[in-house]
């Protein structure tokens, strides 16, 4: 994020429940120092930001939230080559994964069966 908490050119903006809290955050994750920029709420003049080393990503990989184990607080990951990489907490290595195949694209997000 610039300093005025906006996103600075090169970032991908993300949207995350990194507190468990219930309510999404801007947090933008910056491909050139592979950080990921959270704050605990949407205000930044309130919220200062926190910045996360996510060392492993690759820069030309799509770059995606979700909670993967259910604890209700999100994680990062990202899709290269048919293939997902993701972990359960922050700046942990991606070793967990998913094989979707070429041409296909993930998307994130809380399904429910009834």
């Amino acid at each position: 994020m610039t300093s005025d908490g906006g996103i600075a050119q090169g970032d991908i903006p993300l949207a995350d429940d990194r507190d468990g809290d219930g309510i999404d955050t801007l947090a933008p994750f910056r491909v050139s120092s592979g950080e990921l920029i959270t704050r605990a709420n949407n205000d930044p003049a309130w919220s200062p930001a926190t910045h996360h080393l996510e060392p492993g990503v690759p820069s030309r990989a799509p770059v995606f939230a979700g909670d993967w184990d259910g604890d209700g607080t999100d994680s990062i990951g990202y899709h290269l080559a048919g293939v997902s990489r993701y972990s359960n907490s922050l700046g942990a290595p991606k070793e967990l994964s998913h094989v979707w195949g070429n041409n296909h694209n993930p998307v994130t997000g809380a399904w429910a069966l009834s």
